[in-house]
């Protein structure tokens, strides 16, 4: 009876300190190399699977940087090797249209950096190269380009915050040493700039989110910050990926402040990538749940660590409980799978509905429990029974 007594007080223990929320310098700490399992269907009650239809005109280059939804419409923004474009498939997978004016010409980019929805009418805002934004219909058609006055930034990353805002994330060339901007919604036009706190804080890929009219903006020294102000950020997450991680952060700041040498101090983080030690936060999501982060890391069935064979991640931070969890360990039951490697996140819509992309293809012994499934329309089992390599990826709806 006393054992029985002592062992629930244990188990009680145990759950409590599973549950209590890590924190550093006051801050809640979301654990990047949590083993903590799950299932998706844990995390996720509501999850669809697309299977994207794969075409000539349709094709999924090297990444999708980001996604967003319009009614029954999906719009990718697809880096590919040389080029980018903006593909539209439905809801069901099948492939609608594509804004793709790679080009010179006036109705032609160069460069395709995001896109946002225009704050007055059913179209979407193309940021492309310096001082130019064209604007397309929802259907693809072109309606026109507004050219933003001098001095001339280059856009990594737009979000709108209201019909007349939109916050910035640059390349840091105007105004220099600057990784935000607030500008006007229509023309483009800079309002306010915040100066760069850190050397590492240009690095960073696409590290803003929004979500309930807040600003969420990843650092590369591993803190998510609110930034709705840009100038004034307060620290909200700590993101702990290692000894391995901090170390080649600390390395590189060292580098560039002893020598400003940013090219050295980027090949000393590119060599702790090869290495495995260093991994690099692409995009950062909320929703009234979750934190979500996804990031590159080097292949970990890479043999030769000299090549470069990155594969995608992700980690969930629960904001109630502070439990993480990371896809390493989150068992694809939907699919009747285990894990599945290379899988990105790549947007959240108004519903706070995730979208995430696998970049893998099914194994055969992925096909036979795919088969097996029981929480699978046949038609979407169908279609993941016929992927093969070079087909377009699956797109999960995660809610």
């Amino acid at each position: 009876m006393k054992s029985g007594i002592l062992g629930t007080l244990c188990c009680i223990l145990f759950m409590a300190c599973q549950s209590k929320v890590q924190v550093k310098n006051d801050i809640p700490v979301i654990d990047g190399m949590t083993q903590t399992k799950a299932t998706v269907s844990e995390l996720f009650p509501e999850t669809c699977v697309v299977s994207l239809q794969t075409s000539d005109s349709s094709l999924v280059g090297v990444m999708v940087k980001d996604l967003k939804r319009s009614g029954d419409r999906f719009f990718l923004l697809n880096q590919m090797s040389s080029r980018a474009n903006l593909l539209c498939f439905d809801t069901a997978g099948n492939f609608v249209h594509a804004i793709d004016r790679i080009g010179h010409g006036p109705q032609e980019y160069t460069y395709l950096g995001d896109f946002i929805a225009a704050s007055d009418s059913n179209a979407w805002v193309l940021t492309t190269e310096q001082g130019k934004y064209m604007i397309f219909d929802t259907a693809g058609n072109y309606l026109s380009t507004v050219r933003q006055q001098p001095p001339y930034y280059y856009n990594r990353q737009f979000i709108r915050t209201d019909d007349s805002t939109c916050i910035v994330f640059h390349d840091g060339t105007f105004p220099e040493n600057s990784d935000l901007l607030e500008v006007d919604a229509r023309t483009f036009a800079i309002r306010r700039s915040a100066s760069a706190s850190d050397p590492l804080a240009s690095e960073g890929a696409r590290p803003l989110s929004l979500w309930g009219g807040k600003v969420l903006y990843y650092h590369m020294n591993d803190t998510i910050y609110d930034a709705t102000d840009i100038r004034n950020r307060q620290p909200l997450y700590y993101l702990d990926f290692g000894d391995g991680q901090r170390e080649a952060e600390k390395e590189a700041r060292r580098i560039l402040s002893e020598s400003g040498d940013r090219e050295q101090m980027l090949t000393q983080l590119g060599e702790a990538f090869l290495k495995g030690e260093y991994m690099l936060v692409a995009r950062l999501f909320e929703n009234a749940r979750w934190i979500a982060v996804s990031g590159m890391r080097q292949n970990p069935d890479t043999g030769a660590r000299t090549d470069f064979r990155s594969s995608s991640f992700f980690i969930f931070y629960d904001k109630e409980s502070g439990r993480s969890y990371h896809s390493d360990y989150i068992t694809w039951d939907i699919l009747n799978t285990g894990p599945l490697d290379n899988i990105a996140l790549v947007g959240c819509d108004e519903l706070g509905t995730l979208y995430a992309v696998w970049y893998g293809t099914p194994s055969e012994k992925d096909k036979r429990l795919i088969a097996r499934s029981d929480k699978l329309p046949q038609e979407v089992k169908n279609r993941l029974l016929q992927l093969e390599e070079g087909d377009n990826p699956v797109l999960f709806m995660l809610r």
